[in-house]
């Protein structure tokens, strides 16, 4: 049986701090090793071998108890594998295993940033850098940069989601992360660089029901006829809005990256970003008016709407970024300009289009294929042979709403 204690060596030069040490014994046997960790007498419960977690240095303190945790997943992983192997082993062997682990073994971080490479050689911008925020979030939380694999345990990622919820993260954010890390801990998994144990099984990763974000048909008839000609940037707010609710609430990177080769024999076809799914569009009068209106503007270009101009993948991803940022702040104008308090965004116009569907009793199953939902897995199975003029035939009734 092997025993691992956590000690605090005392510095004899005054007011210096000490170094923790990790006593391992096996056999009655034992070797010391130091860790990276520095901390005053005051700062160390000896009783309990952690680390007094308050005061001013909170978040130092807290950032040295987790590393003091990894060091001990990584031992205890150590000493479990050498047990497997039925091998005899020593002291000796445990502490040469583990000075060598630390320097040399790639960790969570190291390998999420070869994930994050992979997605940049894939062009997959807006997933790059969805993978980044839940790095830097991790890190932060961390206080370094490394993260051995046997160190990412399930109380640890505990403690990151009460961290989370103490800075005020939203749930649906802290989910967001969540999916992200487990993500890159099962691609880690699955190259047997982690254990198959799942240690996010505890923390939420679902998606909570956000507040409503579709309007009334009535706030759509208002936002049609308001009087914009003094404002042409107003102006192509709102028709990039109608844009999309004529296209069944097709989503903005989706407008930006439309392209004219996209609209043949009346029909808009593309496929969707987020899921992959191939959509069918029947173009209806109204739909047709903007995109006559903005021909001289892309005249140079190979897209349908001025959104974005460049066909290189990293700038075009750039100006798609800025246009919906600057969109959404259009629309926030707009908004202050209709009779309701009704917030309109970017994701507005899918939830009018889904909402306004159901109201005119248009199927469920109609309503997840004319958006392209690839989350109803049941749905899409019924919907397997649906004949797309019936979802052309509901998009028209849902459209003649507005007149």
């Amino acid at each position: 049986m092997t025993t691992i204690r956590v000690k605090l060596r005392i510095s004899t030069v005054p007011d210096k701090a000490g170094s923790i040490y990790y006593q391992v014994i096996h056999r009655r046997k034992h070797v010391q090793l130091t860790s990276s960790v520095k901390l005053h007498p005051h700062e160390w419960d000896a009783h309990n071998a952690r680390v007094h977690t308050t005061g001013e240095r909170a978040s130092f303190l807290l950032a040295a108890q987790r590393t003091i945790n990894a060091d001990l997943a990584v031992l205890h992983d150590i000493i479990s594998r050498k047990e497997a192997t039925g091998a005899p082993y020593d002291a000796a062997d445990i502490a040469f295993a583990f000075r060598m682990f630390t320097p040399v073994g790639e960790d969570f971080f190291s390998f999420m940033e070869k994930r994050i490479s992979k997605l940049e050689e894939e062009n997959a911008h807006g997933t790059k850098l969805n993978y980044w925020r839940a790095y830097r979030s991790f890190a932060a939380f961390l206080g370094k940069q490394y993260l051995p694999f046997p160190a990412c345990t399930e109380t640890l990622i505990g403690e990151y989601e009460k961290w989370l919820r103490h800075r005020k993260i939203k749930r649906n954010s802290s989910s967001f992360y969540m999916r992200i890390l487990r993500a890159v801990y099962n691609l880690a998994a699955s190259d047997g660089l982690a254990s198959t144990e799942n240690p996010f099984r505890k923390v939420y990763t679902g998606i909570d029901t956000t507040r409503k974000r579709a309007v009334d048909k009535h706030v759509i008839r208002q936002l049609r006829t308001l009087d914009l000609t003094e404002n042409p940037t107003l102006a192509y707010a709102r028709d990039l809005f109608l844009f999309s609710l004529y296209l069944r609430g097709m989503a903005f990177v989706d407008m930006a990256y439309l392209q004219k080769c996209d609209i043949r024999h009346g029909d808009v076809t593309y496929v969707r970003r987020k899921t992959g799914t191939r959509l069918s569009i029947k173009v209806e009068p109204c739909l047709q008016e903007i995109v006559e209106r903005y021909e001289e503007k892309t005249t140079h270009t190979p897209y349908v709407l001025p959104i974005i101009t460049s066909t290189d993948e990293k700038q075009a991803y750039r100006e798609y970024q800025n246009a919906l940022s600057y969109y959404n702040k259009q629309l926030k104008r707009l908004s202050e300009m209709l009779d309701e308090d009704v917030p309109l965004s970017s994701y507005t116009p899918r939830h009018t289009w889904a909402t306004t569907a159901r109201d005119s009793n248009i199927p469920l199953s109609v309503i997840s294929a004319g958006m392209g939902h690839s989350s109803e897995n049941i749905t899409r199975i019924y919907l397997s042979s649906l004949d797309n003029s019936i979802i052309d035939k509901a998009n028209y009734k849902i459209l003649s709403v507005f007149d």
